[in-house]
């Protein structure tokens, strides 16, 4: 296969130090370029018909409505989902610090996290368990996003040696 405009035969002979000369029968022609649009069969100028671009306006307005609101519910639910995350760590943290310093009685048992977690509240629990050393220490937090109320609660088992000894 030739490239266009090459020349497909060779003149002058080989060896000869002659460049060959083209005669028109061995140059190839390009080959005709396909329209890039489609022509109106009336006027000869290419673009969409109304009808195309009707239909595509209602695609967009059936598609976009649905889109946004997957959109929007899926930023929803990583805020949400940021949020429980955050009311976990804080749980665990106030969790570990009431079971560390062994004053689950004497401790206050609700309150809130400063001014840097404002919108967190938590509130601990002690409850009786099986075995007369152990008591159970839960640790619940409470926010509200979007008017709703949500909780997280962490719970383990604090060993109180003054029960049994």
């Amino acid at each position: 296969m030739t490239a266009i405009g090459q020349v497909t035969g060779r003149r002058g002979g080989a060896g000869h130090g002659r460049p060959a000369r083209a005669r028109p029968e061995d140059v190839v022609a390009p080959a005709p370029r396909a329209p890039l649009g489609r022509a109106c069969a009336n006027h000869g100028t290419r673009g969409f018909t109304l009808v195309e671009v009707m239909a595509a306006i209602v695609l967009v307005a059936i598609v976009l409505p649905t889109a946004m609101q997957g959109t929007v519910l899926c930023l929803d639910l990583a805020h949400n989902a940021r949020m429980q995350a955050q009311a976990a760590s804080l749980a665990q943290a106030k969790l570990s610090e009431l079971a560390a310093t062994k004053m689950i009685y004497e401790a206050m048992q609700a309150g809130d996290f400063g001014e840097q977690w404002p919108q967190y509240k938590w509130l601990a629990t002690v409850e009786a368990w099986d075995d007369p050393r152990l008591v159970e220490l839960d640790v619940s937090v409470v926010w509200t996003a979007r008017g709703r109320n949500y909780d997280v609660t962490i719970s383990t088992l604090v060993y109180d040696g003054a029960a049994g000894e």
